[in-house]
């Protein structure tokens, strides 16, 4: 029996993968919450747990190795020393994603929640999580910053969810044996056990056994007392004394029992309910009255359903009470509100960054300089944020750094590679919250030489664009007069001969402008300074390391930071690494152990890429208590370095862990296809940063390779009559049984090829075309749309036959006429279509008028070509219909939506794919009926099935977009159904009402919360007042250019010159409504969550300057620019044309480049022209008569004796080809000069030396 898989990357041959979800990885699933044996629910497994006893094979990801930091105080070095340390800041917000499987695992995707501001924070309540099973990256970076974390939350639910779970955990926890808690003991241990330091509990229902559990929950505090842990309940304040469900915001008799009960403590995080503010004084009264602190009471703040806006901070600031934020379910609203710069991975995780300085340091991002308290914030956009006065304004930073040694990279713990000593070890992004590295304390707390706010203040932040080691470093950037940033808040003794040291890199220039600061206690705000000197190299790392004694920086340090004075605006400097080393201190970091079986470690092996997993021990376990925590410190180990290695090649680092496990997705293989075996290997660092234990390595490994789908092609752009080449992606592939080219339009076969990896043809019609390949098992896949062959009109890929000089011979003494260089070949120059580019999170705006809400008809049909695809939770905007003026759902989805969605399996079941990578939904508010998607009914929050691009749930084909491909996609409502074409084609429809939602614009691209926006090109976007027929839509997508517009298009823009305004920045319609408002490419201000209601239009200047669909003619002119290259001569590019001049024998290598909007053609003639009869090339065999250089190896100087008069220059080049010396001489015959290089590195240099402009010899010397 056949079976048929249809792949789709449409009209153009770039073979280009997609970025699935940016948060979300997907790749596979490969650490184990639990072997398939035991259990998922907590009431279960944890009766016959016993310490030791692994709950998965992965137990090592799910075990804390980091102890709880305790924290320092020093109120002088607050930035307000006034404030209580009292007062708490609980973060109840869910870690990572937390209602998937990732959580917080480390994964191999860039964009993920790596909060870091973490010196405001006493509690992260972990929501969502499940009970009790969290990563053990999530457990590390909070007990490094001495932050009680959670074990997950159980719900109690009375809005129609089950309470089972949570019913059958409290029943459980309250047996007694013999008049005593069976378990309280034993969940202290099994906390202890895996780093767990609290609960959480939601009581939105009715709490069973109440009396007896908070009578359990005493029991543990005490039992964790006596043994030395921390027993946490983070509680949420909606439950009576008795169980029962009490909605009120205040704190008070009635509900007493759950905070205080019999003079003991219940519950360490009692946070109120939103409207606590008009009883707030009594609630602190009540705690006072029954002997709690009122600190324990925590005002609750619903981040998601009305940001900061609903309590009130004035009332805060003058109530003994701290701070809780909640929100959301499954996501941190901080993180979740960071699209504001766009939705691409990168543009979420610099908005994050600003977002938390503003909710914690205050609207300006600097605790120092903070804003008035305001009340009624509802608006998480930066504008409306720049007045909040931050939670500094009610309890100061707090730290731990009071142990030595003290390293920092200023890792946030993700990066878009993996660095090692500034150099790319691992080329993929990365997430693993586990190994972020100690950050500011302030973030950014900068003052002026007379400690007031500057006004010309230096712009501090991260960048993931480069690091000394892992993914990010610390950058200063701008122009500053003085600017002094306190960066960390320290109780460290330092000894005399304890080493500070620093990487850095200035990539403005060499001097750094850089000064260590620090203060010591005693004398907080009086500050010494140490110089920075400047770099030896603009843009490379550069080390400053002195010893505490030669600075002067001994004793009780209180605070570190730097200063930077008299920058100019384009200043940026680099900080990767920054050190206190202990002197007297050696440590010896324990060799791991590896446990794993070595035929469990290898997963999958492609032709590009090795998936691996493994676990270690580096210690045996307690044997009178093995529930007793081993620690990496217990062990002088700070993180642990994992590598693999191709049999006969070098070690790869591939990244770090602070567990004793890790996994890695996509280790670089072998260029060498022939290369099978791989073994892999971990050691660990020490916390000096440096000092490792050796590798511990597997045996070489091998694993059958899995096959990898794919195709690519040789062009881009393809004409009639032109041969192109189309092959299979992986080497590994078996050659398909034949391969088959079919019209997309007609169903023709055009072709048949038998066997082979590839196969060459050409195509005599325009259009577009499938190719098809049939395997050897007869299984089928389609590439629909795959060939697009386009116009001669519309330009081509240039070709070169041929290179030809004007003579090829050069005697220069007998002329030095230059070379005139041509080329014969196709420039493949025309004009096409322009396209509009829209980058995230701008959009192209059409007016309200063009679809309004009484009309009954419609479709709507434009070209698209994806840039890349970086999906949010649910999907990418490609086109919607909405209103921000509207309340939350309709202002974020609207009248109908057009989402890109990313490839999605069964939650249940990864292995089942329930929609392929990037299809294309279309969802009317009013669609009839909707089809169940992950147990999902909520049409806002899934793809609509029945009409999609996606055929897995009627088992037809499906259609997915390509990054860099044309596509064509018409939506359409004829007033009872709704349908959705691809290229042409009509592949979903469903039955469907038009919805009375008031005028609202049309919007292509353009990210909101939840949603990422389209970052590509568009070109010839229609609006219809009818449903077009199918042979309708074949035709609107060629276009209307310069034809007669048909009757019922009443929007069109096609992007040409001639409908761009660039005095009011719109855009012309070239359909047949004369409407009173034009297009334009905008932006949002003032949005961010889901509250749009502050949200304003900004008209923004648009690039149409850029090649659109090369189907379509139009304006766009295809230009191709020839470029000749003569290593060694000087070349002058005169249109196709160049001239060659030559001053030095040898014989040359000549290129050509031709390039234009299609892509470029390259040819080499080698060795084609030959001069003589010049001076003498630079060759270190070329020796010229008695001249000599000496010492070789050299030490301090280079001595230079020339043969005969003349005038010399001689210049000395590093191993990398920089000048590091150059030095002039007007020489006697015989006569000897020294030139100094004391200041050179040791290595390898080159030294050039000319006579008269004519270089006359070139050698090597060693220093």
């Amino acid at each position: 029996m056949k079976t048929k898989t249809w792949l789709f990357s449409l009209l153009s041959c770039i073979a280009v993968s997609s970025v699935s979800a940016q948060n979300i990885p997907s790749h596979d699933a490969y650490v184990k919450l639990y072997d398939d044996d035991v259990s998922q629910n907590f009431w279960e497994y944890f009766r016959t747990w016993e310490p030791g006893q692994a709950l998965s094979e992965d137990e090592n990801f799910f075990i804390s190795r980091v102890p709880l930091k305790k924290r320092f105080e020093n109120a002088n070095t607050q930035v307000d020393p006034t404030l209580t340390t009292d007062r708490k800041f609980s973060m109840w917000t869910p870690m990572g994603v937390a209602d998937t499987y990732w959580q917080s695992l480390p994964r191999y995707v860039f964009d993920g929640d790596n909060f870091s501001m973490w010196s405001y924070v006493d509690s992260q309540g972990g929501w969502s999580l499940p009970w009790i099973r969290v990563p053990g990256a999530y457990l590390d970076v909070t007990h490094r910053n001495g932050v009680a974390n959670s074990g997950g939350l159980i719900f109690f639910d009375s809005w129609g969810g089950d309470n089972t779970n949570a019913n059958e955990c409290v029943h459980m926890l309250v047996e007694k044996e013999n008049g005593k808690f069976k378990y309280a003991e034993k969940l202290v241990k099994f906390m202890r056990y895996y780093g767990v330091d609290g609960l959480g509990i939601n009581p939105e229902g009715t709490v069973p056994d109440a009396s007896d559990f908070q009578d359990f929950i005493i029991e543990c505090r005490k039992i964790a007392k006596d043994l030395n842990w921390q027993f946490h309940i983070y509680w949420y304040g909606t439950s009576a004394n008795n169980g029962d469900m009490d909605l009120g915001s205040d704190f008070n008799f009635g509900k007493q029992d759950w905070l205080w009960k019999n003079g003991n403590q219940v519950t360490d995080m009692y946070m109120l309910n939103y409207s606590w503010t008009s009883g707030a004084s009594s609630s602190v009264k009540h705690a006072k009255s029954i002997g709690a602190d009122p600190f324990t009471l925590y005002a609750g703040y619903d981040i998601q359903g009305s940001w900061l806006g609903r309590g009130s901070w004035s009332v805060l600031k003058n109530t003994d009470m701290s701070i809780a934020f909640w929100g959301n379910h499954t996501t941190n609203m901080i993180y979740q509100n960071s699209s504001e710069f766009g939705s691409g991975d990168e543009a979420v995780q610099y908005c994050y960054l600003d977002k938390q300085e503003q909710v914690f340091s205050g609207g300006l991002r600097n605790p120092a300089n903070r804003p008035k308290i305001k009340d009624g914030i509802s608006s998480a956009s930066e504008a409306a944020m720049e007045s909040f006065c931050g939670i500094a304004e009610y309890l100061p930073a707090r730290s731990v750094l009071s142990e030595l040694p003290f390293v920092t990279r200023f890792g946030l713990g993700n990066g878009k590679v993996f660095r090692n000593e500034g150099k790319v070890t691992f080329n993929n992004k990365w997430f693993n919250i586990g190994v972020q590295d100690y950050l500011p304390t302030w973030r950014w707390w900068i003052t002026d030489a007379n400690g007031d706010v500057p006004s010309d203040a230096i712009d501090c932040g991260f960048t993931f664009e480069d690091s000394w080691y892992a993914g990010s470093a610390l950058k200063l950037s701008g122009a500053t007069k003085v600017s002094n940033i306190r960066l960390f808040k320290t109780n460290f003794n330092i000894a005399k001969g304890d080493k500070i040291s620093m990487r850095y890199k200035v990539n403005s220039g060499t001097e750094s402008h850089l000064k260590l600061i620090w203060s010591k206690v005693g004398s907080e705000t009086d500050f010494q300074t140490a110089e920075i000197p400047a770099a030896a190299v603009k843009g490379e790392w550069t080390e400053f390391s002195k010893t505490a004694n030669a600075l002067g920086m001994t004793g009780n340090v209180a605070c570190i930071g730097l200063a930077v004075e008299n920058t100019s605006a384009d200043y940026e400097l680099l900080v990767g690494e920054f050190a206190i080393v202990n002197n007297n201190v050696t440590p010896h970091p324990v060799k791991p152990t590896i446990i794993t079986d070595e035929d469990k470690i290898l997963k999958k092996r492609t032709y590009n890429a090795l998936d691996f997993k493994f676990s270690w021990k580096c210690a045996d376990p307690n044997p009178s208590d093995p529930s007793l925590p081993i620690y990496n410190e217990d062990v002088d180990t700070w993180y642990f370095e994992v590598y693999s290695q191709a049999k006969g090649e070098e070690p790869i680092l591939c990244g770090t862990t602070s567990s004793w496990a890790h996994y890695v997705v996509g280790a670089p293989v072998s260029s060498d296809n022939a290369i099978s075996e791989y073994r892999v290997g971990v050691r660990a660092v020490a916390p000096d940063g440096k000092t490792a234990s050796d590798i511990a390595w597997t045996d070489y490994l091998n694993i059958p390779v899995t096959m990898v789908d794919g195709i690519e092609c040789n062009k881009a752009v393809i004409k009639a009559g032109e041969e192109f080449t189309v092959s299979l992606l992986d080497p590994n592939q078996e050659e398909p049984m034949f391969w088959e080219l079919i019209s997309s339009t007609t169903g023709e076969n055009k072709g048949t090829f038998d066997m082979g990896r590839s196969f060459t043809t050409s195509l005599s019609e325009e259009g577009y075309y499938d190719v098809k390949i049939t395997k050897q098992d007869l299984t089928e896949l389609t590439y629909r749309g795959y060939v697009q062959v386009s116009p001669a009109a519309t330009g081509a890929l240039p070709l070169i036959d041929d290179i030809t000089a004007s003579k090829t011979e050069v005697d220069l003494s007998q002329s030095d006429d230059p070379v005139t260089l041509t080329f014969t070949g196709r420039k493949g120059e025309g004009t096409v279509s322009r396209g509009l580019k829209i980058d995230d999170p701008y959009m192209f705006r059409i007016p309200s008028e063009f679809l309004p809400d009484n009309q009954g008809a419609y479709s709507i049909g434009f070209w698209l070509k994806p840039d890349k695809f970086s999906h949010a939770q649910y999907g990418t905007n490609l086109v919607n219909q909405r209103s921000t003026s509207l309340s939350w759902p309709n202002n974020n989805w609207g009248a109908f939506w057009v989402h890109i969605w990313p490839k999605t399996t069964d939650k249940n079941d990864p292995d089942e794919v329930l929609i392929e990578d990037n299809i294309v939904s279309f969802t009317m508010y009013n669609n009839e009926s909707t089809i169940p998607f992950n147990g999902n009914t909520n049409k806002h929050e899934i793809p609509n099935l029945a009409c999609c691009t996606d055929g897995t749930w009627y088992k037809t084909e499906s259609y997915s977009l390509t990054a860099g491909q044309w596509t064509h996609i018409m939506i359409m409502f004829n007033g009872s159904q709704q349908s959705i074409y691809f290229n042409g084609k009509k592949v979903g429809s469903c039955a469907a009402r038009d919805i009375s939602y008031g005028e609202a614009p049309i919007y292509f691209g353009g990210s909101n919360v939840y949603h990422s926006g389209f970052t590509g090109v568009i070109d010839d976007v229609q609006i219809w007042h009818k449903a077009l027929s199918d042979s309708e839509v074949i035709e609107a997508m060629g276009g209307y250019e310069n034809k007669d517009i048909p009757a019922g298009l009443q929007g069109y823009w096609t992007f040409e010159s001639d409908t761009y305004n660039e005095g009011d920045k719109t855009f012309e319609n070239k359909g047949l409504l004369a409407a009173k408002t034009k297009a334009s490419y905008i932006e949002f201000k003032g949005s961010a969550g889901e509250n749009t209601s502050l949200t304003e239009e900004v008209i923004i200047p648009a690039s149409i300057n850029i090649e659109g669909n090369p189907a379509l003619s139009g304006s766009m002119p295809i230009t191709t620019t020839a470029t000749y290259e003569v290593e060694n001569a000087e070349v002058t590019n005169n249109g196709d044309d160049a001239t060659v001049a030559f001053d030095t024998d040898g014989t040359y290598d000549v290129t050509l480049t031709l390039q234009n909007g299609w892509g470029t053609a390259t040819k080499t003639k080698e060795q084609y022209i030959v001069v003589v009869g010049g001076a003498m090339g630079v060759d270190e065999n070329n020796v010229v008569g008695s001249l000599s250089v000496y010492p070789n190896p050299f030490i301090d100087n280079i001595n230079l004796q020339f043969a005969v008069d003349g005038n010399y220059q001689v210049d000395v080049f590093d191993a990398q080809g920089r000048q590091v010396a150059s030095k002039k001489y007007q020489a006697r015959a015989g006569e000897i000069c020294t030139m100094s290089m004391d200041n050179a590195a040791k290595g390898i240099y080159s030294v050039v030396i000319s006579q008269d402009g004519k270089r006359v010899k070139a050698l090597k010397l060693v220093k």
